[in-house]
């Protein structure tokens, strides 16, 4: 009786010994016990084929820029970057094209140079010549750039634009850079010369707009970030910001597409108002009125402001059905205020008309501008 048990026990354990490793077919005591059993095995559909390891080396380009105003004459403006990564081997550059989109190409820019980032030196330039579109085209028998790209190593290069001279361009116009597609760049290997794999994650720079100067809108109070808790009322000052004319000639302040970033119920109308040239009498003159929103646009009143002057411009409550709790945040967005100059107080001919009769509207200030918020008590 008692052999016949142990053998009972050991033909058990063989039995299960054998069933753990099955992972497949029917079903089984292992199956059963782990149910991902196996499934190291089996392709995920829903995963994305980006994270897949490459079977050979890749150049992955990531490219952009800020964007914003570029004034006259500037030099060494940087408009464009890209960020250059290589998987899996190192890797040169024996081609680059980089194209410009915009208006009165030839004459927005008057040279153009790459840099590696932090060099002094750019490894290639060019001049962009062309109304709407231009392309530049580098290439090299080895290596554009001073060095290959490593693995684990990504390189930043950097483009880097002087703007046109006054007279030449058109104000107003803009313009950005691109690589347009993976026929652009041609990548080898530093070992054997193959070409490599050429994936773009992204390619447009942002837009940029010629002016003729620095106007600038900062933030004046209350200050960002601080809130305070008080009666709201008609006459209610809610914030506050200053437009600097850093420009040597006047111009004339003609809207302003203000947001407010805060939360009340009920009906309510804004004034916004503008001081005196150089002077904090804040409320000293009306530029417009708008109905339960920020939004002042046009304004009534062309606001000038002399060259190297300053004025401020305060949102204050005109009609109010506030509730207890409701909140103001005055918010100044990039591009939100916009100003006009003439060309007979700028000097030259700014629209490409010949003449120096024309003005020039549309033109917007730098800086934008987020102000403490205010609660009604």
């Amino acid at each position: 009786m008692t052999k016949s048990i142990k053998t009972f026990v050991v033909l058990l354990f063989v039995v299960f010994v054998n069933f753990t490793p099955a992972c497949g077919g029917e079903e089984s005591t292992a199956q059963l016990a782990n149910p991902h059993c196996g499934e190291v095995n089996l392709p995920d559909a829903s995963s994305d084929a980006s994270t897949e390891l490459p079977s050979g080396p890749v150049l992955d380009i990531e490219c952009g820029s800020l964007g914003g105003n570029v004034a006259v004459a500037a030099d060494n403006v940087q408009v464009f970057s890209c960020k250059l990564t290589a998987r899996n081997e190192s890797i040169k550059i024996t081609k680059l094209a980089v194209t410009m989109r915009g208006h009165f190409i030839a004459a927005d820019t008057r040279a153009v140079r790459m840099y590696r980032a932090g060099d002094g030196s750019p490894f290639v330039s060019g001049i962009m010549n062309g109304t709407n579109e231009a392309v530049m085209n580098w290439a090299a028998n080895e290596n554009l750039l001073p060095e290959a790209i490593q693995p684990e190593n990504p390189v930043t290069i950097v483009l880097k634009a002087d703007i046109g001279f006054a007279g030449q361009v058109i104000l107003g116009s803009d313009f950005h850079f691109e690589i347009v597609s993976t026929e652009d760049v041609v990548a080898r290997e530093v070992n054997n010369g193959a070409l490599v794999k050429v994936n773009i994650l992204s390619a447009v720079g942002g837009t940029y707009r010629i002016v003729p100067f620095q106007v600038v809108v900062t933030g004046d109070a209350p200050a960002s970030g601080s809130s305070y808790t008080q009666a709201v009322l008609s006459g209610t000052q809610l914030g506050r910001f200053k437009i600097t004319n850093f420009g040597s000639s006047l111009v004339f302040v003609t809207k302003a597409t203000l947001a407010d970033k805060g939360s009340h119920s009920g009906s309510m109308s804004y004034r916004l108002y503008y001081s005196d040239q150089n002077s904090s009498n804040y409320v000293a003159n009306t530029a417009a009125v708008a109905s339960d929103s920020m939004d002042f646009g046009d304004l009534s009143v062309q606001v000038p402001i002399d060259g190297g002057s300053y004025r401020y411009f305060t949102v204050a409550v005109y009609s109010s059905a506030a509730s207890s709790g409701d909140s103001w945040q005055v918010a100044v967005p990039v591009g939100a205020v916009s100003y006009m100059t003439e060309e007979a107080d700028l000097g030259y001919d700014g629209n490409g008309t010949g003449s120096l009769q024309g003005r020039i509207y549309g033109l917007s200030c730098d800086g934008s501008v987020t102000l403490g918020t205010i609660f009604k008590n």
